[in-house]
């Protein structure tokens, strides 16, 4: 995918529907950008509910997992 480098990232992914990006792994965290269904963008998936992901543009952020499809 343009733009992503997967050298330091797992996997790659996909949002359900659209969700927001959050500045750190919280409901409350300020929304930094909105990311659209279909959109792929690296992560790193963790035990925890928020993952850090990585778009395009190289804007790092949070989603909550259950937003999160990676793909295959």
């Amino acid at each position: 995918v343009a733009g992503l480098n997967q050298n330091d990232w797992p996997d790659f992914a996909r949002i359900r529907r659209y969700t927001n990006m959050r500045s750190s792994a919280s409901k409350n965290s300020n929304i930094i950008r909105k990311i659209m269904d279909g959109e792929v963008f690296l992560t790193t998936p963790t035990s925890s509910d928020w993952w850090q992901v990585k778009t395009p543009e190289g804007i790092v952020g949070f989603v909550h997992k259950s937003r999160i499809r990676i793909l295959k």
